[in-house]
């Protein structure tokens, strides 16, 4: 192994052990990489350091979590990244486009609207803190991603979705008795 390849192994292993001067060392060395790849695949180059950053922030919260027993970089990075960017995309598509051309609400459509936004908010009221935090990230403005609620909530994405899920159920039930 050549000296720099022993340099980054040895840096690797500290960064691992959730040293975070190495762990800034080795983010400064790949960054690059991990934007370039993005970039190859069609991000702008302002969106590409936002995911970047974004991935190496979640790498690291794993890192101290001890949720990895080696690392490989910046392909690990590259990686999450572009996983960061593939969820941003079906957020985006997700989003339905104005409505255009229809009437404006009547003013029973405006109460009855107004009465379900309020048993909305007593039921969240009635939500485990965690599960309310969940929901109003993913949906207050502006909304964020899963990934990133999961790094804000030491979270992992599949427990925020997870939560997500379980709390528009208890929405839906209650929105569903009402129309009953």
């Amino acid at each position: 192994m050549t000296d720099a390849g022993t340099r980054e192994w040895s840096d690797l292993q500290r960064a691992l052990s959730g040293d975070r001067p190495t762990w800034d060392l080795l983010v400064s060395r790949h960054t690059r990489a991990v934007e370039v790849a993005l970039l190859a695949k069609g991000q702008s180059l302002p969106e590409a350091r936002e995911l970047t950053q974004a991935a190496w922030a979640l790498l690291f919260q794993r890192v101290v979590e001890g949720r990895f027993s080696r690392l490989e970089l910046p392909g690990l990075a590259i990686h999450q990244a572009e996983l960061l960017a593939r969820e941003q995309r079906r957020a985006l598509a997700r989003v339905p486009p104005p409505d255009e051309g229809h009437a404006p609400p009547t003013p029973e459509e405006v109460v009855s609207s107004r009465r379900a936004i309020a048993r909305v908010r007593d039921e969240l009221a009635k939500v485990p803190v965690t599960a309310r935090r969940v929901f109003e990230l993913l949906h207050g403005v502006p909304p964020r991603t899963p990934a990133e609620v999961a790094v804000e909530l030491g979270l992992s994405v599949q427990r925020v979705r997870q939560v997500l899920c379980e709390v528009r159920a208890r929405l839906r039930k209650l929105l569903e008795e009402e129309r009953s």
